[in-house]
């Protein structure tokens, strides 16, 4: 598992980047997959966490009561979208109700901005979902720790 700390402006959230359970087989994919970074929420209820690449599926059990509740503050962002899902992803986020809390991430310069920017236009227009991922959530997420 990646990891990441950031101490600037007194905050102390993380990034990790962990392992789908599923899927191909990368170079450097590992075994941490979205029960450990599950874990971390629950032993860490404090810790703003972004978890990347849709955190592995671990958005999916915002859907569990008790889950939403030790995930209040895990975000998750879009890096590695094209490689990994379809578009059709962000209609069961959006179903899921927890939109507000995915971040753009790019995997730069593997991955341009311009082909996510096509992939979120093509999913929402001009609305503000696009907005919202490219930067508004991310802000409303850091800015509320200052």
């Amino acid at each position: 598992m990646a990891f990441c700390r950031c101490f600037s402006r007194g905050w102390n959230d993380s990034s990790f980047s962990h392992g789908k359970p599923v899927g191909h087989d990368y170079p450097g994919k590992g075994n941490v997959g979205p029960k450990e970074a599950a874990q971390f929420c629950i032993n860490h209820p404090e810790a703003k966490v972004i978890f990347a690449h849709f955190g592995g599926g671990l958005w999916l059990y915002e859907l569990m009561p008790e889950m939403k509740k030790y995930l209040q503050n895990a975000r998750y962002d879009t890096a590695a979208l094209p490689w990994l899902y379809q578009p059709q992803i962000f209609q069961a986020i959006i179903g899921a109700g927890i939109l507000e809390k995915m971040f753009y991430g790019s995997d730069f310069p593997i991955l341009s901005f311009e082909r996510y920017k096509k992939i979120f236009n093509q999913i929402f227009g001009e609305k503000e979902g696009v907005d919202n991922l490219l930067g508004e959530n991310a802000a409303k997420f850091l800015l509320s720790r200052c």
